[in-house]
């Protein structure tokens, strides 16, 4: 069953994430990330809050937050005992977004005999499939309860091959607090392609779809996502879609030392 996908540490924090969420609703700065707490304002919602939930599940995640000294505040709060990877920001309007991804989509047909669906509550199969090429390109899987939309809305593009194997799939979900500074957009990740059709822009090809049909489905006006500096093919597919860098905002995680949360 696809409830809850991936390693031992990460199934124990989407457990969690589950039985948080009533309370996670309700806060304006914090975001149910379905596979890790997510916090936009640390310091308002209170570094010992924050220091429960990291002692509990052994991460947490400080989005978008100011480069200059978001990395060494952590540090000098959580101390030598963490890691704490680092993803750069990208941020893109409706507007930008929507133009340039209905332009890709145009220029850039579905080869033939495949076909493209986005889900906004896959059935079991579909789901243990997504997560199956998730884990196979080291992205750490949303559980199913979150993939199926019951704590925030949640969209999964998924792209077959003629031979109906997965071959490449995104998702977007809405799970920033309307009354929060990210109210209204969403978060774009889980971008994976099958290896054997890496190369060939459907990583493009699926984010272009999603992000067309979600806003549709969900009346976003930006878009949020997190790249690894050192992840050049993600850094060009996410940009692919009108997202630009912001040079001045970073994410950290913080996060026990031996353990993997997503690349």
């Amino acid at each position: 069953m696809p409830e809850f996908m991936g390693s031992a540490f990460q199934i124990e924090v989407q457990k969690r994430m589950l039985a948080r969420h009533d309370w996670i609703k309700l806060q304006p700065d914090v975001a149910n990330g379905g596979r890790v707490m997510n916090f936009l304002e640390p310091a308002q919602t209170g570094w010992d809050v924050v220091g429960q939930y990291l002692a509990e599940d052994g991460i947490v995640v400080l989005n978008a937050q100011a480069r200059e000294n978001a990395l060494e505040q952590a540090r000098s709060i959580f101390g030598a005992g963490y890691d704490y990877p680092m993803w750069d920001v990208y941020l893109g309007s409706k507007e930008a977004v929507q133009a340039a991804c209905r332009a890709h989509v145009a220029a850039t047909p579905v080869p033939e005999g495949w076909r493209i669906e986005c889900l906004r509550a896959p059935d079991i199969q579909q789901m243990e499939t997504v997560q199956a090429l998730n884990m196979e390109t080291g992205v750490a899987p949303y559980p199913g309860f979150y993939m199926r939309s019951e704590v925030v809305p949640s969209m999964t593009a998924c792209l077959w091959d003629a031979q109906g194997v997965l071959a490449a799939t995104a998702a977007v979900n809405a799970r920033f607090h309307p009354a929060s500074r990210l109210g209204r957009h969403i978060f774009k990740g889980s971008t994976s392609v099958k290896p054997v059709y890496q190369g060939r822009g459907l990583g493009k090809l699926v984010n272009a779809h999603v992000l067309i049909d979600s806003q549709v489905a969900m009346g976003w006006t930006g878009v949020l996502s997190q790249v690894s500096a050192t992840n050049i093919a993600s850094q060009k597919t996410i940009a692919a879609a009108g997202l630009q860098p912001q040079s001045a905002l970073m994410t950290v995680a913080v996060l026990a030392k031996g353990e993997i949360f997503t690349r």
